[in-house]
């Protein structure tokens, strides 16, 4: 990510571990630990462990006939990140988001609805909501492209919201393994701040 402002500019380069588990065919569990390496002009670079976050996603309406399905995603992120360095949060917080997806044949329809408390010492605002929604388009069974949008109340006491669009593609390599590429820019008051990022998923 790449965060710029008048004769600043900040950089940080993150990769995340995710492990998830499904308990049921409606429950699944997940921990996802992050390690990020920051830098910024005229500041020592940092890197370490980030916060560590445990969640879980249960699917509590799914009608098939109609493609439509409710989840629900609770989460609580840990402080394992160094609160000095900037790493991490220095306590735990805690978020539940609801899920909506509708599918008509090729395209698929995504919409976000969550809360948060964000426990903090350092004066950020501790509750949080966000909004987002996101469309999928199969192009073949190898490829989908995805466009997704949204808003939510910045933590910072002196900003209001945060926007953000990203654009993405998805290629299904088989069943057990997809490789994920997207670009996310931010919008509002905010320094804009550019992502690229990267992803593999494999199933087993």
């Amino acid at each position: 990510m790449r965060d710029r402002a008048a004769g600043f500019t900040a950089w940080e380069r993150e990769v995340n571990a995710a492990l998830t588990y499904g308990l049921t065919e409606t429950l699944d569990i997940a921990v996802n630990v992050p390690w990020a390496r920051q830098s910024a002009t005229g500041e020592p670079q940092v890197s370490g462990v980030g916060d560590t976050t445990v969640l879980a996603k249960w699917r509590f309406y799914d009608n098939e006939a109609q493609g439509f399905s409710l989840a629900l995603r609770p989460e609580i992120t840990l402080p394992s990140g160094s609160e000095s360095k900037g790493l991490g949060n220095g306590r735990a917080t805690a978020a539940l988001t609801l899920i909506a997806s509708q599918q008509w044949g090729d395209w698929t329809w995504l919409g976000n609805a969550g809360l948060a408390y964000n426990d903090n010492r350092v004066g950020d605002r501790k509750h949080l909501w966000a909004l987002s929604t996101a469309v999928l388009y199969t192009v073949t069974p190898q490829l989908s492209l995805a466009a997704d949008v949204g808003i939510a109340r910045a933590a910072a006491p002196d900003e209001r919201h945060e926007k953000y669009g990203l654009l993405g593609a998805i290629w299904h390599v088989n069943d057990d393994l997809d490789l994920d590429i997207g670009w996310r820019r931010s919008f509002g008051g905010s320094p804009v701040a550019h992502t690229v990022g990267a992803g593999v998923t494999v199933r087993w």
